[in-house]
């Protein structure tokens, strides 16, 4: 009996055990779809400007309902973009093994969890933060997915409204504290503006092939020799490392804000020059890491020199 025991325990285990990979794949799967890479980039910029405007210790729970209806409108968003891009996407080499176009997930399902994703943030932020906070969430949402998302296939201007898109969440921590929007609330907003265009034309120009065959009307898609690319990284960076310095000068930062920020401008001109006098992969390459290095890095010089 002790036997028997012991064998149907180990009968009984097995299945457990061959499911964890199909766990893993689904955990992994919503990742993709919710690009959680990125969706953790925007949510940061969110909690720094969060914690830039508070002036004493901050509500614990105000700041888990925040950082939680953020990180939910944003994956949702990215998830929603994914379910109306899902037949474009199977024609990119880059995106081709997401979660839709490899059919590893259904788009009632992928539907269904962007939706709740969405609705849910939108919810918390609006019951659990404020009503400003909740309703700046919306636009950006719907700005995402209903105009930036289909405009991709019609006009250059897309990039204009997917970077207004994703300005609006560092406004939300100063929403969140004191229900209206500040200066300080406004440069960031700029920054992050102006940094989506350098960092995004980078990728453009990296896989411009790919988003000529899906029909993407991307900028350094329709700029073959890549110089009118190249200036307008420059022009666009420039303008970015002005917005960036404007903190400082207002007064509304430290002394040193001005020393890391100016350090940091100059790296991003760098690559972006880099970019314009070789509009190679490994230009776009170097300049898309300098950009991703560059935003958390300004950031926490922010943390840092705080008034």
């Amino acid at each position: 009996m002790k036997e028997k025991f012991v064998s149907d325990a180990v009968m009984v285990y097995r299945p457990t055990q061959s499911a964890l990979p199909w766990l893993r794949q689904k955990l992994y799967d919503y990742a993709e779809l919710s690009k959680l890479k990125l969706s953790l980039l925007v949510l940061f910029s969110a909690l720094v400007s969060f914690f830039l405007g508070v002036s004493e210790p901050a509500p614990l729970g105000l700041l888990f309902w925040f950082g939680l209806g953020n990180f939910l409108v944003i994956a949702g968003a990215n998830a929603l973009n994914q379910v109306i891009e899902r037949d474009y996407d199977a024609l990119m080499i880059r995106t081709a093994r997401r979660p839709l176009p490899a059919e590893r997930m259904g788009v009632a399902e992928a539907f269904a969890v962007a939706m709740v994703m969405s609705v849910g943030g939108l919810f918390l932020l609006t019951f659990a933060v404020n009503g400003l906070t909740g309703s700046l969430a919306a636009v950006a949402l719907l700005t995402y997915v209903l105009v930036y998302t289909p405009l991709k296939r019609k006009s250059v201007w897309c990039t204009f409204f997917g970077a207004i898109s994703g300005a609006i969440p560092p406004m939300m921590g100063f929403t969140a504290i004191h229900g209206d929007v500040s200066v300080l609330a406004w440069c960031l907003f700029a920054i992050l503006f102006f940094w989506q265009f350098p960092h995004f034309w980078a990728i453009a120009w990296m896989f411009r092939d790919d988003y000529a065959n899906a029909g993407f009307r991307i900028a350094p898609e329709m700029d073959a020799s890549g110089v009118k690319t190249g200036r307008q990284v420059v022009v666009f960076s420039a303008i970015l490392v002005m917005v960036s310095l404007a903190p400082g000068l207002m007064g509304l930062m430290r002394p040193m804000y001005l020393v890391g920020a100016a350090g940091l401008g100059l790296l991003m001109m760098w690559y972006s020059i880099r970019l314009r006098l070789d509009c190679s992969q490994a230009a776009a390459r170097r300049l898309l890491l300098a950009s991703v290095f560059y935003l958390p890095a300004l950031m926490m010089v922010m943390l840092l020199a705080k008034r």
